[in-house]
């Protein structure tokens, strides 16, 4: 056995969190002649205003006006829900008035969502409210809902169309206040520009230490770092008499459970027990393993996808992912380097308790959606890159080294840069979703594989009973969601059944359920597969220069066939076979 070699790395300390002033808010929206049309009409609203405002004529005339608007009114974030739609039709003026000043806050290469300018700040709304603005009206201002017209006929002459535009600004002005106060009053702060910053300023505003980020390992940690496990009996089969159970809140209750790893590591290559740990191993699954403990990513040229695979194969992950699957048939046939950590702490306890009493106290109410969206807002944070990209306008030879032109732009470019700022700890994240996805599998595992046809994250689809004392409200029990008369999972993420009710329902990834209704459903059930007509526009990335027009495409629902996760053997889709040295 090799001897254990310690390594205590650098550490730095979490930022402190600085004043949090509040701030004034406004809004604008644009009404377009159907989508991706002619710009028609501007509404603006700021906080205190008696009444939106609404701005028509030509398109040159509305843009000009709002943006006098924004530069005679200092100091309000302007938010605009989906507003990488909205900027599109104001980047190529900001461009041309602002190519000194203008900055660009991203969370991926192409999802923008801050622009800022030496005279005025937009923000996208949808950053911190990741859904529609009617539900934002239905939750936050019950009182002022949403109003209906005909959107694709707009007509700015029409006073009740008029009026349609001006609730929209009003809606978000006032649905993004009330936001604001409900997490003032639970957390003792305000609403940062996006939805996980904030819930990383909650969580920091119910501790009492710093926490540290060991450097040097981050590349190995990331490797371990998982989704949801996605598994089923995919193909033709059709179940009947199913139970679908929730687990309530999986990745809130993992994180208070369970605890993450802390402190100084060590560098070993072999499992030692009793610690946290994240391994590089070669192992071997049982050849008939239906639902998958451990995973890989494979990687086709640079892009990686994850497996569930079966066979030999090399993977890295937990020590908790190791000592359940070798529980269940698999060999751990070779240790090839791992990382231990010499403490585990329960940093959320606080926090997520805090939670779980809340949504309890106030169900139903706007005070739990909030709660909910923080708390499963956490974790993700922690597996962020400290890498930012930065979009900007060059102005020296020396800016377009290692950078390169973003979308249609002829004047943006883009560059990923280090950022030792970005609070990231991803041995948290890996550990987090690795509890979450035993949490899963232990269950499954208990009501007896045979009995399983469907697991999606936090969701067991069996013809068997859970134990009822597993059923609760409480975090980490589970909840009997929905009960089946018949029931076809397709494909990861695409499945259809009837309900008790008599109702079709499923769920078809990349394809809205609106655009597949009861037929879609039926087609899917009986044929396997259904496609429908999307409007799309192009990306954000390709919108300058006028590029707004949209395109009609058919977009298919996948097929297990075309799998690179799972195979037909034997008459079986079973999980890809692997076998490496």
């Amino acid at each position: 056995m090799s001897e254990v070699k310690r390594s205590v790395r650098g550490y730095h300390p979490l930022r402190d969190q600085g004043p949090d002033p509040k701030f004034i808010v406004g809004a604008f929206d644009f009404e377009t002649a159907g989508l991706g049309g002619k710009l028609l009409a501007a509404s603006w609203y700021v906080s205190g205003m008696f009444q939106a405002e609404v701005i028509t004529g030509e398109p040159e005339e509305i843009i000009d006006e709002l943006l006098l608007v924004f530069m005679t009114k200092p100091g309000i974030r302007w938010y605009a829900h989906n507003a990488q739609y909205d900027w599109r039709y104001l980047i190529d003026i900001l461009l041309e008035n602002y190519s000194d000043s203008i900055e660009f806050a991203m969370r991926t290469e192409s999802d923008v969502f801050m622009i800022k300018t030496a005279d005025f700040e937009m923000v996208d709304s949808f950053a911190l409210w990741p859904h529609s603005l009617k539900k934002f009206a239905e939750t936050f201002t019950p009182e002022l809902p949403k109003l209906e017209i005909d959107i694709e006929n707009f007509d700015p002459t029409n006073p009740d169309h008029l009026a349609y535009a001006a609730r929209d600004s009003e809606i978000l002005v006032k649905a993004l206040i009330r936001f604001d106060e409900i997490i003032y009053k639970l957390f003792g702060v305000h609403v940062a520009y996006t939805l996980a910053a904030t819930a990383i300023k909650a969580w920091r505003a119910k501790i009492d230490r710093s926490y540290f980020n060991p450097e040097n390992i981050d590349t190995f940690v990331r490797s371990a770092y998982f989704g949801g496990a996605v598994q089923g009996r995919f193909g033709e089969a059709i179940y009947r008499n199913l139970k679908t159970y929730d687990i309530n809140s999986s990745y809130p209750y993992v994180m208070r459970e369970f605890g993450v790893p802390f402190g100084s590591y060590s560098k070993v290559n072999y499992v030692v027990k009793g610690n946290l740990g994240i391994y590089r191993v070669l192992v071997e699954s049982p050849e008939d393993v239906v639902f998958p403990i451990l995973p890989k990513r494979v990687f086709t040229g640079e892009v990686g996808h994850i497996v569930w695979p079966r066979g030999r194969f090399e993977t890295t992950v937990t020590n908790v992912e190791i000592e359940f699957a070798l529980e269940h048939g698999y060999k751990l046939l070779e240790v090839r380097e791992g990382v231990i950590f010499n403490e585990r702490i329960y940093p959320f306890d606080d926090l997520v308790t805090f939670c779980e009493q809340t949504r309890k106290e106030y169900k139903g109410t706007a005070f739990e959606q909030v709660v909910k969206l923080i708390q499963n807002s956490v974790y993700g944070k922690y597996g962020t890159r400290k890498e930012r990209c930065r979009i900007f306008v060059p102005k020296e030879d020396e800016d377009y080294i290692g950078a390169s032109q973003w979308g249609t732009s002829e004047k943006l470019w883009i560059k990923k840069e280090h950022d030792e700022n970005i609070l990231a700890l991803p041995q948290w994240a890996v550990f987090i979703t690795a509890y979450a996805r035993i949490h899963l599998l232990r269950n499954i595992y208990n009501l007896g594989v045979e009995n399983v046809i469907y697991c999606d994250t936090d969701s067991i689809t069996t013809r068997a009973d859970l134990d009822p004392e597993l059923i609760g409200e409480d975090y980490g029990q589970f909840k009997l969601e929905k009960i089946w008369d018949s029931f076809r999972v397709i494909a990861p993420k695409v499945y259809v059944g009837s309900l008790a009710s008599g109702e079709l329902s499923g769920a078809v990834k990349g394809l809205p359920k609106a655009k597949i209704g009861q037929v879609g459903y039926e087609k899917l059930f009986e044929q396997g597969q259904i496609s429908v007509e999307l409007c799309v526009l192009p990306s954000f990335k390709t919108f300058i220069k006028g590029n707004t027009s949209t395109k009609i495409m058919q977009r298919e629902s996948t097929n297990i066939e075309n799998s690179s996760s799972w195979k037909l053997d034997e008459g079986i889709i079973r999980p890809i076979k692997i076998m490496e040295a």
